[in-house]
């Protein structure tokens, strides 16, 4: 809890003020006449930037602790005490890719990749332009069609910028990953809607739930960055995918079983039904999330 430090006078419009008031009633600045100091300002940015107040306290552990309580609480109108869904999800999303920058940037993890050097680029284009010159057909070794056409031109092109650049295009990809998984949310909170179209919710209350479950999948995945980045071991990457999803999965039936309430049966024929469709959109708008990146980059 904040402590005010009271004044006579708002220090924003300059209104006269009874020293028991907490806030201005002319223009609501908290009445509080500290100095600025260091930790002040933190306090501040913290309270207004991501809300780390006794909301996030209040929230946290029935967040991890309670799957679907959370989206119960804010439903039924108990609000105030708890993070609100959306800065919940942007908090932990934050969180996620920062420590996922990091990762890339402590373990060198593009550094395996061996790229087409410039000088090899340069010499499957100047092939193509002598092939045009005189008529003939070139085909790219790396790209099994002819460039000759404007279009396969440009995809040759793009391929190989591709490939002299391999670690640029995965950081251009995790860069713009958060905008992606934004999107999927609005899609998870769609199949769930469909899937139970006849519980009689709201396309925003299930979209309330999707946001703590994403919230979770992204905020999970922090600790085993942290543990990968500690031992630096490739093969573990893997196996803590796969713990990470097991976590998840255990996680995304406590909560469905409490925010929908139906039996076993159902609720684990229902994920699954999730799981087949999220994958598949997933499948399907990665293809065109990735030839974006492709050519923009």
């Amino acid at each position: 809890m904040r402590i005010f430090k009271k004044g006579n006078t708002c220090g924003n419009c300059g209104a006269t003020l009874d020293p028991d008031f907490l806030y201005c009633p002319r223009c609501g600045q908290e009445n509080d006449s500290r100095d600025l100091s260091l930790r002040t300002f933190t306090n501040e940015l913290a309270e207004d930037s991501i809300g780390l107040d006794s909301r996030f306290r209040n929230s946290i552990k029935p967040f991890l602790f309670s799957p679907g309580m959370l989206s119960l609480e804010f439903l039924h109108g108990r609000r105030r005490p708890y993070i609100p869904p959306v800065r919940l999800y942007l908090f932990m999303s934050f969180i996620c890719f920062v420590f996922i920058n990091f990762r890339e940037a402590y373990t060198g993890e593009h550094a395996a990749f061996k790229p087409v050097t410039t000088a090899q680029f340069d010499s499957v284009r100047i092939a193509q332009e002598h092939a045009k010159e005189k008529g003939q057909k070139f085909v790219s070794q790396d790209f099994n069609m002819s460039p000759n056409s404007g279009l396969g031109s440009y995809i040759v092109s793009r391929y190989m910028h591709y490939k002299t650049d391999l670690a640029g295009i995965n950081q251009q990809t995790v860069r713009n990953m958060p905008a992606f998984l934004l999107v999927m949310v609005f899609l998870f909170a769609l199949i769930l809607k469909l899937l139970y179209r006849h519980s009689g919710l709201k396309y925003i209350e299930h979209l309330v739930f999707a946001l703590h479950m994403q919230a979770f999948f992204l905020f999970i995945s922090v600790p085993g960055d942290i543990l990968y980045m500690l031992l630096n071991m490739p093969e573990l990457k893997y196996i803590l995918f796969t713990f990470e999803m097991s976590v998840f999965f255990v996680y995304f039936y406590l909560g469905m079983r409490r925010f929908y309430v139906q039996p076993v049966a159902k609720t684990v024929l229902k994920i699954t039904l999730f799981t087949v469709a999220y994958s598949l959109v997933w499948a399907i708008l990665s293809i065109p999330y990735f030839l974006v990146i492709l050519m923009l980059y």
